[in-house]
């Protein structure tokens, strides 16, 4: 077996072509980074600007994992469409025979309260958002053989700095303090890295189908929550409560996904949280 992975040397390209050595699945990994790839037996980096004259024979699946994360998502910006349409056609153009498994965010549903499902309607979505919709039309009506995943907060060891989670491991490590904003009901559905990688191969090795998945943790869980489990890991540790307006409050099913895979997730959230810590320290 031969698979293509975009957006390598990213937080969940890494993950998965760490799952992919280990395995022994032999990989192309495309990147534009200045930091590449690993390479070892099983991997091989290849510039994502190369690939028309360097890549080998037609792989059996295709990750595009790639992604442009703008710093305001409301602002338009060319760059989302270059990655999330563009070279979403490309690669399927390329090799219309692989499955292709494409990553989506749940962006895509805007900021809706209730309940979110694979199917749930998109609603007021962002201009970031609107990029991954186009994308995930492009896949549906270009590739006869594929998965989309819409994923929701992927965490762990290593995740790039300014959000909920690696703001409180950071505070928690440095300072012994962390802040509580509002009432603490706001609700989100968190998935360690390495368990989305595995979500996202087990979906690449599915058999011929048009597929989409939620890639959510199979629970939810509060502020409040992710507060408690700090607390525990970390004795002593000062909680600093801040006002703040109401959230919209929202649950994440993705039981469809669930019933679709033998996948189940491998990490918990105190689990994650006790590496992020030991990671920081």
């Amino acid at each position: 077996m031969r698979v293509v992975v975009t957006g390598a040397s990213g937080y969940l390209g890494s993950a998965l072509l760490n799952l992919l050595e280990a395995k022994g699945i032999h990989t192309i990994a495309l990147t534009n980074s200045s930091s590449p790839a690993t390479e070892s037996d099983y991997i091989h980096t290849i510039p994502l600007s190369c690939m028309n004259e360097v890549l080998p024979n037609a792989p059996d699946i295709i990750f595009h994992l790639a992604a442009y994360i703008p710093q305001d998502y409301t602002l338009p910006d060319p760059r989302l469409f270059d990655t999330q349409v563009q070279l979403t056609s490309k690669l399927i153009n390329l090799f219309p025979q692989a499955r292709f498994i494409y990553a989506s965010s749940v962006s895509v549903y805007g900021n809706q309260s209730g309940t979110i499902t694979e199917t749930l309607e998109i609603k007021e979505p962002s201009n970031y958002a609107l990029s991954k919709i186009a994308g995930e039309f492009t896949v549906q009506n270009l590739s006869e053989n594929y998965g989309i995943i819409r994923f929701a907060s992927l965490i762990g060891p290593g995740m790039r700095k300014g959000t909920f989670i690696p703001t409180l491991v950071d505070d928690a490590t440095k300072n012994n303090y962390i802040e509580l904003w509002g009432d603490g009901l706001r609700v989100q559905s968190y998935m360690h890295v390495y368990d989305a990688a595995q979500l996202a191969l087990e979906a690449g090795l599915a058999r011929y189908g048009k597929n989409l998945y939620l890639g959510a943790g199979w629970n939810n869980h509060s502020d409040r929550d992710v507060i408690n489990i700090m607390s525990q890991l970390l004795p002593g540790l000062e909680v600093r409560h801040k006002s703040a307006p109401p959230s919209n409050q929202r649950l994440f099913n993705n039981q469809t996904t669930q019933s679709s895979l033998t996948f189940k997730p491998t990490k918990t959230l105190h689990m994650t949280l006790k590496e992020m810590i030991e990671h920081a320290l």
